[in-house]
């Protein structure tokens, strides 16, 4: 039993919680239980825990049966034939064991797991913790040929005739402690006592002690994400019009420095009668750089750009960041966006690189983006709201950077990407607010960009209105008039409150800053190509009110991103997926 093939194990049981039916649960599973609806980072999963130099991750259940009751409650309102995971993890349990029958195992205990450093066991890292119906009743489905008080554990017993890795168990109470290494269990005995008797708040969870893994392994995964870098690096150099490299080296090179400030990323699971929700939570090195960048990330917006969008959007984005680190970053914003365009000439660069870092400095940090039917007819508009804090320095900052387009070094750039790009400052005004339009048309030779400004004709043309309290940027033929409605409190709000957005805020992570909002179905059901839709008819009775979600949110340093799915979604999915199948 390797450590890989361990820790695949412990991952099917933990999947047969998440997924599988409950054997053992009788005819009617009971009702999922009630459990807090946002993610609170401060309660940390496994709570009281010091861990080990050498501990990798930790995790498990509650009571398995309560797990997998809550799962099947809500998998059962899917429709979605699901195979008996249950039984088929306790099989690949006697089997992994080599036990003689399960008549041992207690399902009502919960299953953990604790991964060890390769470096410490290269053999097997993995200790498994199970239920059990007491040591004697467990004992007797082992192997007859089993020893007992071999030095250092209680029971020692081979997986097969023949087999040279032995299988070790010790108990704390009535919970087995696999392992395949003779010193694991009397090293890590207090630590594995206190993951035993420690409580799982969620229906799973799991910590990757990513301190660890940093002290013990830095310079391998620092070569890891230099390799990979690099290979990312190579294929989009030969992509045609791949983009610029710049915002892949950002990439990986942010990502190896937030890894070397981590303490731990902890997952959760969460069931709840309506949904599941699953989060991974960032908790940072006390004092360290990231700690600071969490604890700055949200700003003081309220959400109230959703109640201007309309009800009806099937997709929005609202994001609410710290004015101070927006403005922070504003830098490094200008660098990568105007700053290519004009990389020939010193003091254009630096004239425009200000013109943005004053535009992003005006802002207030809040940002709200919907899909919306549009004024007349059908199909989908794309409206975009942005909090002002100085209109007349946004304002000039806009009539700075419309000139942009005229440059002989943005007119090049453009040609790069297939585009003619022109831009029009206050080319009119609504309720005292200039508007500037930029228009993208497909080079004459570009025959794909030239297909796509068809059928995606609204992405052509773009509208930008700075008012006194907010911006408004709208895309398509419908842009000024949308814009005339925003600003002249004509434009049918209420998103906030319709019932999937207000489903996926309820949920969402903790203090939440950003939060990004999907109804797939809708989407395909309402969206136009060229003002057609080959789908719609499909996808129709599919008619739905919520959505999946994606939300971050900070506690203190910590930083949590949730996901978060209705059943509804998960049941329309699953019947999408029925219908392209087809008549069997």
């Amino acid at each position: 039993m390797k450590s890989g093939k361990t820790l695949l194990v412990v991952i099917f049981v933990l999947v047969a919680v998440m997924a599988s039916g409950c054997g053992g649960c009788g005819d009617s599973p009971p009702a999922a239980p009630s459990l807090p609806m946002n993610v609170t980072l401060l309660e940390a999963p496994l709570s009281g825990l010091s861990v080990p130099g050498d501990v990798m991750a930790f995790g498990g259940t509650g009571p398995l049966i309560g797990a997998v009751a809550s799962i099947q409650a809500l998998m059962t309102q899917t429709g979605a034939p699901l195979p008996p995971l249950e039984p088929m993890a306790v099989a690949a349990l006697r089997s992994e064991l080599a036990l003689k029958s399960e008549v041992g195992l207690d399902l009502t205990m919960p299953i953990r797991f604790a991964a060890f450093s390769p470096k410490a066991y290269p053999t097997d890292s993995v200790a498994l913790l199970i239920g059990t119906k007491g040591e004697a009743a467990f004992i007797a489905t082992v192997p007859d040929d089993r020893q007992v008080n071999v030095p250092g554990n209680a029971y020692q017993y081979a997986r097969f005739p023949g087999a040279t890795l032995p299988i070790y168990v010790n108990f704390i109470g009535q919970t087995a402690v696999i392992t395949r290494a003779a010193d694991m269990f009397l090293k890590h005995r207090d630590f594995l006592q206190r993951l035993s008797a420690a409580k799982v708040n969620e229906t799973v969870e799991v910590v990757f002690a990513v301190r660890n893994l940093t002290l013990l392994y830095g310079p391998e995964v620092d070569t890891r994400i230099d390799e990979l870098h690099k290979s990312v690096a190579q294929v989009l150099s030969v992509l045609p019009k791949a983009g610029p490299s710049w915002m892949v080296k950002a990439a990986f090179d942010s990502v190896g420095g937030v890894v070397k400030e981590l303490d731990e990323v902890r997952f959760f699971l969460r069931a709840r009668g309506d949904g599941l929700n699953m989060s991974l939570a960032f908790q940072p090195s006390v004092g360290s750089g990231l700690s600071k960048v969490f604890s700055e990330l949200r700003g003081a917006g309220d959400g109230a750009f959703l109640d201007v969008l309309p009800a009806d959007s099937p997709f929005f984005l609202w994001a609410n960041f710290s004015p101070t680190r927006l403005a922070a970053s504003a830098k490094r914003i200008a660098d990568v966006t105007v700053g290519p365009m004009v990389a020939g000439d010193a003091t254009k660069k630096e004239l425009y690189s200000q013109a943005m870092v004053d535009a992003i400095s005006a802002m207030s940090g809040e940002f709200a983006v919907a899909a919306h039917g549009p004024l007349k007819g059908e199909g989908l508009s794309v409206t975009t709201l942005f909090g002002v804090q100085d209109p007349n320095k946004a304002r000039l900052a806009q009539a700075a950077l419309t000139q942009i387009a005229a440059e002989p070094g943005a007119v090049d750039y453009y040609a790069k990407q297939g585009l003619v790009v022109a831009m029009k400052d206050a080319a009119y005004a609504v309720e005292g607010a200039p508007v500037a339009i930029v228009t993208l048309k497909p080079a004459a030779d570009n025959l794909m960009l030239r297909s796509a400004s068809v059928a995606l004709a609204d992405a052509f043309s773009h509208h930008i209105a700075v008012g006194s309290k907010f911006g408004v940027y709208a895309m398509g033929e419908d842009a000024r008039p949308r814009i005339e409605a925003v600003l002249g409190g004509k434009l049918a709000g209420g998103l906030r409150a319709a019932v999937g957005p207000a489903l996926a805020l309820k949920h969402a992570a903790k203090n939440s800053f950003f939060l990004v909002y999907v109804s797939p179905i809708e989407i395909v059901r309402r969206a136009r190509l060229a003002g057609a839709n080959a789908w719609a008819t499909l996808v129709e009775p599919l008619k739905n009110e919520t959505g999946l979600a994606l939300s971050a949110g900070v506690d203190g340093a910590s930083l949590a991103v949730v996901l978060d799915m209705p059943i509804e979604q998960a049941t329309k999915l699953f019947q999408l997926v029925e219908k392209l199948k087809g008549p069997r």
